[in-house]
This record gives C-alpha cells, structure tokens and sequence, in this order.
C-alpha cells in the first residue's frame, strides 16, 4: 500500500516508524480522499508539495560572511588621530555588531511553509505575514547548495526574494524543490 505524501509531510520526516504506523492504521485511506475531504477546489492533478523551512546552518554562515565583509570595510578607513573620528568608527563598528546579532535572533527564529503545485502556484505561510497566495515574478535559480526563488504576492504586488539553502531541508526533499522549480522555470 503506497502512504499518501501529504500524511508523510506534516512530520517533515520519512522514517520507518511513521510508515509502519500509518500503513497499519490507515488501510482504506487513499490520496484522493484526503485531497477531497480538504475541500480543495483544485482537481487532482494538481498535487500540493509543501516544504517546511526553517534557519540551517548554511544560512547562518552567509549572514556571518555578509557582516564579515562589512565589517572589513572598517579595515579600508583611513588611519586618524583624531579622537571624534576614533569615537565614530567605533560606534560605527558596535551598531554594525549589534545589527549582526540581532539578523541573527530574527534568523534563528524564522520559519515558513512554501507550497508548490504542479502548476507553479505558491502559497507561503509564516508566522508574521500569515498564509500568501504568490506567483513567480521571475524564473527561480536552482543549483545544488541554493535555490532563489522571486516571488510576487498576488494581493499587493509586493516582490520577495526566498533563499532555500541546501541544507534546510532533507536531500530527497531538495531534490523534488529543484524539479519542481526547473519545471515551472520551463513555463515562464
């Protein structure tokens, strides 16, 4: 009996235990039902894919690298005996700091599910802007470490740029991202 995907994605997980106990206590239950019985409008083949993503160290270590140059950039000022220029460049250097550990806490606690259909509608749901039908404003980069992908909300036209770093989600999970993003990078 083949589990339905969509059970399978709301631990964000594909191991044994979860499949042992889903094929044993859903017997009847078949992947059209449960599309159905969500009151979905869409027919079904149009499949909803939905990736949980969350902070991964890769992200962590491009917003270090991206205050690293920043902070280098200090190293470029020309050297001054002047005491009001010392106070400013260092004040300059501690809010800069500042800033830097503060991405980081908004980093550490950012989550969104990212939804994807067959078709290239995307839904993203986040805890501070809620659930956002969006489309594609450009066609989506993908390569193996990243994807970029540039959405536009459909309400308010407002673009956003979604960096989905290798390592945020599982490797199968990533895999189907890239396929999915290369086959509506086709359509636009």
């Amino acid at each position: 009996m083949k589990i339905p995907s969509c059970l399978l994605g709301l631990w964000g997980t594909n191991n044994a235990l979860i499949r042992y106990l889903l094929r044993w206590s859903l017997p009847f239950v078949d992947e059209q039902h449960l599309k159905g019985a969500r009151g979905s409008t869409a027919s079904f083949s149009t499949h909803l894919h939905q990736f949980a993503l969350s902070a991964s160290l890769f992200s962590r270590l491009a917003l270090v690298c991206a205050f690293a140059i920043l902070l280098c950039s200090f190293l470029a000022w020309p050297i001054s005996t002047l005491t009001l220029y010392q106070v400013i460049k260092w004040l300059l250097i501690l809010v800069t700091m500042g800033v830097l550990v503060h991405c980081w806490r908004l980093l550490s606690a950012w989550h969104c599910v990212l939804g994807l259909d067959n078709q290239g509608h995307v839904t993203v749901s986040a805890p501070d802007t809620g659930v956002c039908q969006m489309g594609f404003s450009r066609p989506p980069v993908v390569n193996p470490l990243l994807c970029i992908v540039f959405l536009q909300d459909i309400d308010t036209g407002e673009n956003r740029l979604l960096c989905i770093w290798q390592d945020m989600l599982t490797d199968t999970e990533y895999r189907s991202l890239c396929r999915l993003l290369l086959r509506t990078r086709t359509v636009l």
